[in-house]
């Protein structure tokens, strides 16, 4: 049974964006579990608890929700009879049990142990370029990001600084990256340039044609890596060269790139939900693997 959850606004509607639409769903399903071996086995060691834990959220423009490995469904815009089509973002809490959902208009919905902290609509503001949301490290508040690099700050999350604040005009911004103190962001424009507030430090940017679709940090928040839509990876500062994944199958395009836990590899996700792991990322699982046929994944989110 979906879990319930709360509008702070609403996601709104309209959308677009040039991607098909993840059917609604509440089969949040892995591969089915291989029945046990009869042939004893000498245990190993045990997996690291952070691995174990290891999962991902993939989320459609609906707000259906796919889930995989410790990231355990909480509940979606469909489940809850709720029709949008401009769901852009989504973002864990602390301790990966529950998520919010941001739209283009800065709607913001929760579930399981997400506290809603506010949204745009709320505050009377009216916007349709919100591209990306992202957590406090504590979990107690979120920043959203437009296309243009305005920042927008809620709950224990501080306002650090925006593009426009520094003068420049963008219309590219893609998404958005914390730091591990809560003291800063990144936020980065598909042509690869990197900006950084706060106490967040800009350890380089991708070339102005790469196309980047998306941004992770390492764990330390001494690097990060850039996703291009082509699914060309580029490492900075502490962020392991650990290779890129072949080219996104026809009509597709990666969205997104997460982190493991640990911080020593990451996965890149495609709007077909095909995943791609590297480095200590473990394989948990895509929906091709579950044989379920889209084009409409538009952001993920890690444990």
């Amino acid at each position: 049974t979906p879990a319930t959850g709360t509008s702070g606004g609403g996601g709104g509607g309209g959308g677009g964006g040039g991607v098909g639409v993840v059917p609604p769903t509440t089969t949040p399903t892995t591969t089915p579990p291989t029945p046990p071996s009869t042939t004893p086995t000498t245990p190993g060691p045990p997996p690291s608890p952070a691995l174990a834990e290891a999962g991902y959220w993939m989320v459609g423009r609906d707000g259906g929700i796919f889930s995989f490995g410790g990231a355990h469904f909480q509940g979606s815009l469909p489940a809850l009879g709720v029709k949008v089509s401009d769901v852009v973002g989504i973002a864990p809490t602390a301790d990966g049990g529950g998520y919010w959902m941001v739209g283009a208009d800065g709607g913001v919905f929760d579930f399981g142990n997400a506290t809603y902290h506010g949204s745009l609509p709320s505050l009377h503001v009216h916007v349709r370029d919100v591209v990306g949301i992202v957590p406090t490290a504590d979990g107690r508040g979120y920043w959203m990001v437009g296309a243009d690099g305005g920042v927008f700050s809620f709950g224990d999350a501080r306002s650090l600084g925006s593009v426009p604040g520094l003068g420049d005009h963008v219309h590219d911004i893609v998404a958005i990256a914390g730091t591990p103190d809560n003291a800063g962001y990144w936020v980065v424009g598909s042509n690869g340039k990197v900006y950084a507030f706060g106490d967040a430090k800009a350890y380089g940017s991708a070339p102005p044609s790469s196309h980047v679709a998306a941004i992770a940090r390492t764990a330390d928040g001494k690097g990060y890596w850039l996703l291009s839509s082509t699914g060309h990876v580029y490492s900075f500062g502490d962020a392991k060269a650990l290779g890129s994944p072949k080219a996104p199958a026809p009509h597709t395009h990666y969205v997104g790139i997460l982190a493991t836990p640990e911080g020593g590899g990451f996965w890149a996700i495609a709007s077909n939900g095909a995943v791609a792991d590297f480095g200590d990322a473990a394989g948990l699982g895509s929906l091709p693997g579950l044989h379920v046929r889209t084009n409409g994944v538009v952001a993920v989110s890690a444990v």
